[in-house]
């Protein structure tokens, strides 16, 4: 069985930078406000962890700064982590630099550095085309601000835009979401990005949702919001190839392509994931553990685990089917040495009878109602079967 997340064929390589102020209410990823010397040591840190990394010599076709708001980093800072991947890793010629940035932590001279630094693809934290939405989310810029940013990035030479929207807003109408969906469209970027606000526990947000402060969306509406932007977007010329992913063909996201098809990638700085030679992990959420483990030459795990037998294929069988073209049971078949229609018959009987999943022939992908019940339709398939043998 040809292995999976082999290095060798490209290694996606993703940049954790937990910096921001102040934090967003809905956000729950290892972010927050930290002090200037924290940020010092650990920007030290991560770039020791590139240059020891075990992995080095492996060619990269993409690289990509997350977090956090990798924006508010100097971009000398910047340049150095850049120079640092540079210098341990093959990276392709035509690599994709990505950079998430929000709209008041970015300049037309910041644009314009990075770009000269090589970063060749900016995702833009917009999230709302209204201002009482961005108060809501605890963003300090406006839609002014957004409008403004975009224009930078155009003038700065970025010909690779993307747009983050948020959709299910607390007390938000479908008629304000296709104004946001179509301001956006109007400013034509490269990729959209379009999320349904899932509030947290030990969020912001959710504490103000046990206030009783914020109305619960309507999830009707939130459903007729999802179809509305299928249509939308591919009225647009957008090709909706991931449950939340639209393109213009050619700039699908590279990073995002080989996490979706279950290819190498790996991991940098405080709690970032990787996904190597079939075994997953992620690295300690603790700041000062993190930076002591680096510098110990030996960066404490949070959790790790390998993906194997009906483990990895049941993944395989979700990543696959959150994608536009589904799945190719044969090819599974093939890869795994099982009859993976049989193996899963009573769960895509399911699916099928309630309209969630449509089957051609060898492909499954799924329905309109299925990408709204995604994640629903996918957990199926990462339990084992009922009578199945262990692959």
């Amino acid at each position: 069985m040809p292995e999976r997340g082999g290095p060798a064929q490209g290694l996606g390589i993703y940049l954790h930078i937990p910096f921001c102020r102040p934090k967003c209410p809905y956000c729950d990823f290892n972010s927050g406000p930290h002090p200037e010397a924290m940020r010092r040591r650990y920007l030290e840190a991560l770039k020791e962890e590139i240059r020891t990394s075990p992995w080095a010599g492996y060619p990269v076709p993409a690289v990509s700064f997350g977090g956090g708001i990798p924006s508010e980093l100097d971009p000398v800072d910047v340049a150095s982590l850049v120079e640092a991947v540079r210098g341990v890793f093959p990276v392709a010629d035509d690599a994709e630099w990505s950079l998430e940035c929000t709209p008041d932590t970015v300049t037309l001279d910041s644009l314009r550095t990075l770009r000269r630094q090589g970063i060749n693809r900016l995702s833009l934290s917009a999230q709302s085309f209204r201002d009482r939405h961005l108060r809501l989310l605890g963003h300090r810029y406006q839609v002014r601000d957004l409008r403004r940013s975009c224009k930078w990035a155009r003038t700065a030479g970025f010909d690779n835009l993307n747009l983050d929207l948020l959709y299910g807003l607390p007390g938000q109408t479908h008629g304000e979401w296709m104004g946001d969906l179509g301001q956006a469209l109007a400013l034509a970027p490269e990729h959209l990005s379009l999320y349904n606000l899932v509030v947290e526990e030990g969020t912001g947000l959710a504490h103000s949702g046990d206030d009783g402060r914020l109305p619960e969306p309507d999830q009707e509406t939130v459903a007729r919001i999802y179809e509305s932007a299928l249509d939308r977007t591919a009225e647009a010329g957008y090709l909706h190839y991931h449950v939340s992913s639209f393109a213009r063909p050619g700039r699908e996201w590279r990073q995002g392509e080989i996490y979706w098809k279950g290819r190498a990638y790996l991991g940098l700085g405080v709690s970032a994931a990787s996904f190597i030679h079939g075994t997953r992990w992620t690295n300690t959420s603790r700041l000062e553990s993190y930076i002591q483990g680096v510098w110990a030459g030996d960066v404490p795990r949070a959790s790790e685990e390998h993906l194997s037998g009906l483990r990895a294929l049941g993944e395989d069988m979700l990543l696959g089917l959150e994608r536009r073209e589904g799945v190719s049971l044969s090819k599974l078949s093939a890869r795994y040495g099982q009859d993976v229609s049989w193996l899963y018959q009573e769960p895509m009987r399911f699916l099928s009878e309630n309209g969630l999943i449509s089957r051609r022939d060898d492909r499954v992908s799924l329905t309109r109602r299925g990408l709204l019940l995604s994640d629903a339709v996918t957990a199926e398939f990462l339990a084992v079967p009922e009578g199945r043998p262990p692959l």
